[in-house]
């Protein structure tokens, strides 16, 4: 993630918005120390996708749950190759 000051952010906003579309997200700072990022649209909604399947408890049970069966299958294959 790059950085830039608020002063060059307002001079080159066009040139930076090109920039995050391209999935690289720019953290903007400001001399009062409230800094802020961008990132692009589709970044954005993926992460508050993400953010709210993770937020249910129920969610993250069974993550870690289809995790655990894919770990143990690849155990599996591995011990029928050897």
């Amino acid at each position: 993630m790059s950085a830039i000051s608020f002063s060059r952010f307002r001079k080159s906003l066009i040139e930076i918005l090109d920039q995050v579309e391209t999935g690289d997200p720019l953290t903007v700072t400001r001399a009062d120390g409230r800094d802020f990022v961008i990132v692009a649209a589709d970044e954005w909604s993926s992460l508050q996708t993400t953010l709210h399947e993770l937020s249910s408890p129920a969610n993250v049970k069974r993550l870690h749950e289809a995790h655990a069966e894919i770990e143990a299958d690849i155990a599996r294959r591995k011990r029928k190759a050897a």
